[in-house]
């Protein structure tokens, strides 16, 4: 499989909120990153109309980290087990998958095994991670009561990237789509910020682009896919194994009165799917939502399937 790699090299921290300013996670998701794409898009003198209708034979991966070494990937969702299965039965191979089952990522090459189905155990060890290339800080920051001048402490969690690090996400399709839409979307998104609080400076990125991605020692096809993005599923059928993640969120637009969205249940990325599983869903499908925003809404929720072998 060749891909685009899009490395995000960040200038300063990121804030990317989960349900609040105090909590926050390294990955940022497919659909965050489709809407902030879609976001911008008319900014630039680009439908997005057509940018949705292009998406759809098209892929984009959630955002994972990456530094001078590595590109990190999701656990499987089976993958915990599988290692323990395969090596408990050694005083190595139980320690190793204690080591395995604590690491929140897996180096690329150690994707490529597990998923691969070739597991090795002292490989294995060689490759798992000893940490991730980014530190979370919890920030102070005081609020202040218009009224009564109170004042309230609060703390804002800040990610910080090593300097040969930063973010990418993965890109499958063909180079029009890419060149119109996904690449001056994310130059414009480098100097606009992603994630929190861009107002004060967070978010702000390089972009670097690898044509030379591609995975190694995988089937081309098959009947199980990891998917390394989140999926919104048309039916039961198309997910085999996986970790549900509740999804919502606010559209802020100029022209739009900004109104949250219908909270709606993922397939997380990891999970195990069908090869075409997922759709991009349009919001007026469930409610009359673009009669209250203005415009049509729409949300990513797309499989980017890695066939498994084994």
């Amino acid at each position: 499989m060749r891909m685009i790699a899009v490395r995000l090299r960040f200038r300063g921290p990121l804030h990317v909120g989960l349900h609040s300013l105090d909590s926050a996670g390294v990955v940022v998701h497919s659909d965050t990153l489709f809407g902030a794409i879609g976001s911008v898009l008319p900014r630039l003198g680009i439908s997005t109309y057509e940018f949705v209708e292009a998406m759809r034979n098209a892929r984009i991966s959630s955002l994972f980290p990456f530094d001078s070494e590595h590109y990190y990937l999701p656990k499987p969702v089976n993958a915990n087990s599988l290692v323990l299965g395969t090596f408990a039965d050694t005083p190595e191979g139980y320690a190793l998958s204690k080591r395995f089952r604590k690491a929140p990522l897996l180096t690329k090459e150690a994707f490529e095994m597990v998923v691969g189905g070739r597991i090795e155990v002292e490989r294995l060890g060689e490759l798992l991670p000893e940490g991730l290339p980014a530190r979370i800080v919890d920030i102070p920051k005081v609020a202040l009561d218009r009224l009564a001048s109170n004042s309230n402490i609060f703390y804002m969690t800040q990610v910080h990237f090593r300097e040969d690090a930063g973010l990418y996400f993965l890109y499958e399709g063909s180079e029009e789509t890419f060149r119109r839409y996904i690449l001056p979307a994310v130059k414009f998104l480098g100097d606009e910020g992603l994630g929190g609080k861009r107002s004060w400076g967070l978010g702000l990125f390089d972009v670097e682009i690898d044509r030379n991605f591609s995975f190694s020692g995988l089937p081309e096809k098959s009947e199980r896919y990891v998917t390394l993005s989140l999926v919104l599923p048309k039916s039961r059928e198309e997910v085999l194994q996986w970790e549900p993640v509740r999804r919502s969120g606010w559209v802020h637009t100029a022209g739009g009165t900004p109104r949250r969205k219908p909270t709606m249940l993922f397939a997380a990325e990891g999970s195990i799917v069908r090869e075409n599983a997922g759709r991009i869903l349009d919001l007026d499908e469930i409610g009359e939502f673009s009669k209250e925003i203005g415009h049509r809404v729409h949300v990513y929720g797309r499989a980017f399937p890695v066939p498994m072998g084994g």
